[in-house]
């Protein structure tokens, strides 16, 4: 009798255990959660008309976007600094950068270079030698007048009657401005290389523009340098007229030599502040729209709308009725 009345306590201990944790396993908490989840699903299930709907809207705009957007094509061009050198060996006073009164080539000069991009003068030579202010600003040129006409139209007007300034024909400054926005830089890891990108509607004019503005840039450079030597050779011309000691006159004799040096290299020719690593290219696809992207931020626009649309009715609808 003492056994069977230990095994009912163990017994009734155990069921007690059981019962203690039944109710941590159906808790009013994970109840309300599994009833909010229910709910959620039940209000997509009856709201999928509307997600669907959604879905169509977004793609039909993804679609009617890449039916009506302008393709880009992006060209790319790669520079580098360029070494200067003389030929023969030199002395470290005697190098092309010291003798053109600058501190150093190489990264110096490449740093110069990529900071005229955007700048006026660059702007107007690229205006005044290549005249491309015409296809820059395309949508101000006519083409049958061979000139630039003022935006006409509602815009205009409101301009107008607000006394803002008036229109002016596209300048330099509108065009320094333009690459400015355009042309981005790009450094290249482990290296002292940038890469120059351009997007335009035509191809070939994206291409053109990053080599013309290359050209242009590292020509006016050329010509500042040929300028600075220009003075320095005068001036040790004139300085040599008046020198009387032999040994100066050696000395000015052997830095006038090596100027004139540096004079002819410059009027060689060649890259001079940025050397050309990769010429510009462009694919033949354009660069944007992607269309692959387009459709895939419809489809996920267009799930994410209808479902949000299809939640805030439906458990609107389930408050309502409680």
């Amino acid at each position: 009798m003492a056994f069977k009345k230990d095994s009912a306590q163990e017994d009734g201990q155990v069921n007690a255990g059981t019962r203690q944790r039944e109710p941590a396993l159906s808790s009013p908490s994970a109840r309300e959660e599994t009833i909010e989840v229910a709910a959620i699903l039940a209000a997509l299930w009856r709201g999928k008309w509307l997600i669907l709907l959604s879905l169509i809207l977004c793609l039909a705009a993804a679609l009617l976007y890449l039916r009506f957007a302008t393709p880009e094509y992006r060209a790319r061009m790669v520079v580098g600094p360029v070494s200067p050198s003389l030929a023969g060996p030199m002395p470290p006073a005697f190098t092309l950068p010291a003798l053109l009164g600058r501190d150093s080539g190489g990264d110096k000069d490449l740093a110069r270079f990529l900071s005229m991009i955007d700048a006026v003068s660059s702007a107007r030579r690229l205006a005044r030698n290549h005249g491309l202010l015409p296809m820059v600003f395309a949508e101000d040129w006519d083409e049958e007048k061979q000139r630039f006409q003022p935006p006409s139209g509602p815009l205009a007007r409101l301009r107008d009657l607000l006394g803002l300034p008036g229109w002016t024909p596209p300048d330099a400054h509108d065009l320094a401005a333009y690459l400015g926005r355009k042309v981005t830089v790009e450094k290249l890891p482990e290296s002292g290389l940038r890469a120059l990108t351009f997007s335009h509607p035509q191809r070939d004019f994206a291409i053109r523009l990053l080599t013309l503005l290359h050209q242009e840039i590292d020509a006016q450079l050329r010509e500042e340098a040929i300028a600075r030597s220009e003075e320095r050779i005068l001036y040790l011309r004139e300085r040599l007229d008046s020198v009387t000691r032999n040994d100066q006159r050696q000395s000015l004799i052997a830095l006038l030599s090596e100027l004139e040096k540096a004079r002819m290299m410059l009027h060689a020719g060649g890259f001079h502040a940025a050397e050309i690593t990769d010429p510009a290219t462009a694919p033949s696809r354009p660069s944007t729209p992607k269309p692959a992207l387009v459709l895939l931020i419809g489809t996920l626009a267009g799930l994410v709308l209808g479902a949000a649309a299809a939640l805030g009715l439906g458990l609107g609808l389930d408050r309502l009725r409680a």
